[in-house]
């Protein structure tokens, strides 16, 4: 029974549920770098008198989807199914929000692109998290490799995101 719950941490017979994942402190160092230097342009920005609207408000809680704990830690992280299922709701939420913002503001075309990349990854995201809940097929080998491409896709995310609100405010300036 060990054997099953190590050798796959969510299958059915696995008694914990719940995989440790070890992120490469480089690359959480590089990407708590980029949030907190966006968050220093967001705030900047917003103070300005032309940032009152509606993408600017959403902003901050887009934001928390990028600031979720398994994504800035160091070290290693546990994560359950129930983990895995808060992420997901967290993303499906900021996903929400994102389409909001697609259609209650005008943007420019390279906006808009950006703005749709960020929801199109949001939707690879949802499933990544369904592929990686499955009980079937994913070994712990499996699983670290999704888990870093979880990662990495919100990496992207981000990078695609702070790209459509900085296209977005050079469009209005």
């Amino acid at each position: 029974m060990f054997g099953v719950n190590w050798l796959y941490p969510f299958s059915v017979l696995s008694i914990n549920k719940a995989y440790t994942y070890d992120p490469d402190n480089v690359v959480v160092d590089q990407y708590k770098k980029n949030v907190n230097n966006f968050k220093e342009f967001y705030n900047k920005q917003s103070k300005q008198p032309k940032a009152e609207n509606i993408t600017t408000d959403r902003v901050r809680y887009i934001l928390e989807m990028f600031e979720q704990p398994w994504l800035t830690a160091k070290g290693p992280v546990k994560i359950t199914i129930q983990d895995l299922d808060k992420i997901m709701f967290v993303v499906k939420e900021e996903r929400k929000t994102l389409f909001d913002l697609a259609f209650s503001e005008d943007y420019g075309e390279r906006s808009k692109e950006f703005l749709k990349m960020t929801i199109q990854i949001c939707f690879g995201i949802e499933d990544a998290i369904e592929s990686i809940k499955d009980p079937l097929f994913n070994d712990r080998k499996t699983i670290n490799i999704q888990i870093r491409n979880l990662y990495m896709s919100f990496i992207t995310a981000f990078d695609r995101f702070t790209t459509f609100y900085e296209a977005n405010v050079n469009d209005e300036f």
